[in-house]
């Protein structure tokens, strides 16, 4: 299926932090209006507001959020996620893909973002930038 779909670069940096397996969600990775956790016997990643990421925790920073409009049907619809992450991965671009029931985000590390804006439109993606969640 022909998928075009409206991306929006959230204007937020955000950072990937990898905790020990056995760490609650701690208080600041609960902060900001878009936040990860994901837990693992090997870890626990969350994606969080480069601004909330403390000092002291293992973290990567300079991520920005392109959000997918619309809602994904994770049950019905197969592909969605193809149409942005094909086109990427063919330009070279590395992406962390969240999804929550609703929503789709693509991270895609700051040097990289505008090769990744400039990819999406050429692939026919409207791609804004701005927005918040």
């Amino acid at each position: 299926m022909d998928w075009r779909l409206d991306i929006t670069l959230l204007p937020e940096r955000f950072a990937l932090c990898r905790m020990d397996a056995e760490t609650p969600p701690p208080a600041w990775a609960l902060r900001g209006s878009f936040t990860a956790f994901v837990r693992t016997p090997e870890e626990v990643c969350i994606v969080c507001p480069e601004r909330d990421a403390p000092s002291r925790v293992k973290k990567v920073t300079g991520w920005r959020a392109l959000r997918l409009a619309g809602q994904l049907d994770h049950t019905g619809e197969s592909g969605v996620l193809l149409t942005v992450v094909e086109p990427l991965a063919r330009a070279g671009v590395s992406v962390f893909p969240i999804t929550s029931c609703e929503a789709g985000y693509l991270l895609v590390h700051d040097p990289q973002v505008e090769k990744a804006l400039t990819t999406l439109r050429s692939w026919g993606h409207a791609v804004h930038e701005g927005a918040r969640p």
